[in-house]
């Protein structure tokens, strides 16, 4: 049976309405709003599509610490995915992307899948290291911001396209077990049906603690610490004041155009004049550059007989 591990990360909603947290720096509580990362999401409707063409398999959703995003995970059960376990204990509180590749790489050892999917990175700290922390746990090659997929269960093989540099795609096949971080591209996943949600509801949700992976504690110590979280410092933008020596309106465009003085080219000039004047001048400009035929009648000389 062809298994897909896909690691799902419950993460706090990007946008807030009252700002950022005097106290910890962060989203307000009152604007957090837990989710499930959209990467991951698409790696979960990846892993679906993938089970559906071979014909069968399961599809195994693992998602580490609190249940804080419960009907978002229920939502990845009624999409299709078979389980849903989540990992949990004292030692997996405020773990960093080290310890947490660590700890979903226990897991998924101990699922031994054929395919660990994730999200190219979580949008709530934009990393984009776990992917590569559980391959190198597990040993397995790595394809990363992969945008097609094909698998081959009999050979063994898995072919991705992985998305580059201004619209450039790049072909990679690898060996099974493999570790693919997903991309945006790859699919737009489903919504699921109203019976397949009602249906989540009931489902259960399986929860392993560190002695069921058979992890100590002391394997789980994050590397790094988050000290501060800040917006970037607003920078002053400087605005040049006008030239008193520019015409009018060469100061109101110097203005609306955030200070640059407006680009005079060779030979143009600015017409300040009366409006049926300036009219008069705009059509002999046309006239002269032979854009406009010139209305006025011609004289013809005529030389004299001889």
């Amino acid at each position: 049976m062809f298994r897909t591990v896909v690691c799902v990360k419950q993460i706090r909603h990007i946008y807030a309405r009252t700002g950022l947290d005097p106290a910890t720096h962060f989203i307000a509580a009152a604007d957090v709003v837990n989710i499930v990362n959209p990467l991951d999401e698409l790696a979960v409707e990846a892993a679906v599509r993938l089970r559906d063409a071979q014909g069968g398999g399961e599809v195994v959703v693992l998602t580490l610490g609190e249940l804080l995003a419960e009907e978002e995970l229920r939502r990845c059960l009624a999409m299709g995915a078979d389980r849903l376990i989540r990992l949990d204990a004292p030692c997996f509180r405020d773990l960093d992307a080290w310890a947490t590749g660590v700890v979903l790489a226990a897991a998924a050892r101990r699922l031994d899948p054929d395919l660990v999917l994730c999200g190219r990175r979580a949008l709530d700290d934009c990393s984009g290291q776990v992917p590569a922390i559980i391959a190198g746990q597990l040993g397995t090659p790595l394809v990363c911001r992969v945008v097609g997929l094909e698998v081959n269960a009999a050979a063994r093989k898995v072919v991705a396209h992985r998305a580059l540099d201004r619209g450039d795609r790049e072909i990679v096949e690898c060996s099974l077990p493999a570790v693919l971080a997903v991309d945006k591209g790859i699919n737009e996943p489903r919504y699921p049906a109203l019976p397949a949600l009602l249906g989540s509801r009931e489902a259960g949700i399986e929860v392993w603690d560190a002695s069921l992976l058979g992890l100590d504690p002391a394997a789980t110590r994050p590397l790094t610490r988050v000290v501060r979280l800040y917006p970037p410092r607003p920078r002053a933008r400087k605005i040049k004041a006008p030239d008193s020596s520019l015409s009018a309106q060469a100061r109101i465009q110097m203005l609306m155009g955030g200070g640059a003085a407006p680009k005079k080219k060779e030979g143009a000039r600015i017409l300040e004049l009366p409006v049926p004047e300036a009219a008069r001048k705009v059509l002999e400009f046309f006239i002269e550059h032979k854009a406009l035929p010139d209305p006025r009648p011609q004289v013809v000389h005529t030389p004299p007989p001889a």
